[in-house]
């Protein structure tokens, strides 16, 4: 298997350290075993199941559970906002930089993945 990446030497808020640089996913192998195909067949089952099952008004939901993901995967790489405060920079089209714009960036970058993978096939340069 080929390595999934390389680490770099930085300096980050002027200390060094070391950066893990992921290998593209266009210069990887992504071939799935027949297990591996099967798991996902599964899932894939059982997410059409979820949306055939879940109410004709199910729209606000998806969007809390998408803005609740995005916080919280903010949150995972260091950058915390309230929610207030992010959903006030989701109106505010200044550019001004700060915590919440930048969660709020990242939440509208997430809903034109979702937008985009609805009109077609995902792809390389989509991701």
């Amino acid at each position: 298997m080929e390595p999934a990446g390389v680490e770099v030497p930085i300096v980050w808020r002027g200390r060094r350290a070391r950066a893990f640089v992921p290998t593209r996913l266009d210069d990887r192998d992504l071939w799935l075993d027949a297990r591996t195909v099967a798991e996902a067949a599964r899932a894939h089952a059982a997410v059409e199941h979820g949306a055939e099952t879940m109410p004709e008004d199910f729209a606000a939901l998806a969007r809390l559970l998408l803005r609740a993901e995005g916080v919280a995967s903010s949150f995972i790489e260091g950058v915390t906002a309230p929610v207030v405060d992010i959903v006030l920079a989701e109106a505010d089209e200044s550019g001004v930089p700060s915590a919440a714009a930048w969660v709020a960036a990242n939440l509208a970058a997430v809903a034109e993945a979702v937008e985009e993978a609805h009109v077609g096939p995902l792809t390389v340069k989509s991701l």
